[in-house]
């Protein structure tokens, strides 16, 4: 459900990520880092609603250069340069800076003991876009929590808890996933690690919402469930073939 903020406050921010002495500099005056909250033994951070500008060019400075190619609507192509840039984090998170110079920037903190990271993404004037937590595996993923979004001129547009559909909560699925000794990784995931546990969740018009769980039950067979968010009951199983390339 969407809810439109009308007071709108600006704030310019240092982009804090939850680093003990580590931060990224922005215009302004300074932000205190994200506080945390503890959610199963998991700490991760708090998203606010507040503005953020993330200074572009001292990331830029830093990056790895690569050239890129866009295709425009009309079909032309441009050359473009690519960014990224990663490090770590005094508390142990992998932080990673990435964008080209004709879309989006993100900015993605790789929580550690935790099943989300922390996504940020901003347009090119280094204005936020949208910001929020996301599961940590790539290939099967879900924005947890509140998501909010900015229009270009800095302005919050937007929030969506995309938990208030699943009365059964991830916090529950975990502890299913744990009963059925179905394997979960928390972060900081190696770069290549794998087939891992990937949850996705949908909300089908007209339906209820379920969630969709993928894990590697044999060396060459994955196993996908269907549980519904509402009562946490097993929906479907099914078994498929796996090839690791």
């Amino acid at each position: 459900m969407k809810k439109i903020n009308k007071q709108f406050r600006i704030k310019t921010l240092v982009v804090a990520i939850l680093l003990a002495g580590t931060t990224l500099s922005c215009s302004g005056q300074k932000h205190q880092p994200n506080t945390t909250t503890n959610s199963k033994n998991m700490q991760l951070p708090k998203v606010s609603g507040d503005f953020e500008k993330l200074d572009l060019n001292e990331l830029k400075a830093k990056a790895n250069k690569s050239h890129g190619i866009k295709v425009l609507p009309d079909r032309k192509t441009i050359e473009m340069e690519v960014y990224d840039y990663r490090f770590q984090a005094e508390n142990g998170d992998n932080i990673r800076f990435s964008g080209d110079d004709y879309g989006e920037y993100r900015l993605e903190q790789r929580i550690s003991n935790a099943y989300f990271n922390l996504i940020k993404i901003y347009y090119q004037n280094g204005n936020v876009k949208s910001k929020g937590l996301e599961f940590n595996v790539f290939y099967g993923t879900f924005k947890k929590g509140t998501w909010y979004s900015f229009n270009p001129e800095g302005k919050l547009t937007s929030t969506i808890n995309y938990d208030t559909p699943f009365k059964f909560t991830f916090e529950q699925l975990v502890q299913y996933l744990e009963q059925e000794n179905i394997p979960l990784k928390k972060g900081p995931i190696a770069q290549n690690p794998g087939y891992l546990t990937s949850i996705k969740r949908a909300v089908p018009d007209n339906q209820s919402p379920v969630w969709q769980v993928s894990w590697l039950k044999a060396p060459d067979k994955i196993e996908d469930i269907v549980i519904s968010g509402i009562t946490g009951k097993v929906i479907s199983k099914r078994i498929r073939n796996y090839i690791n390339n």
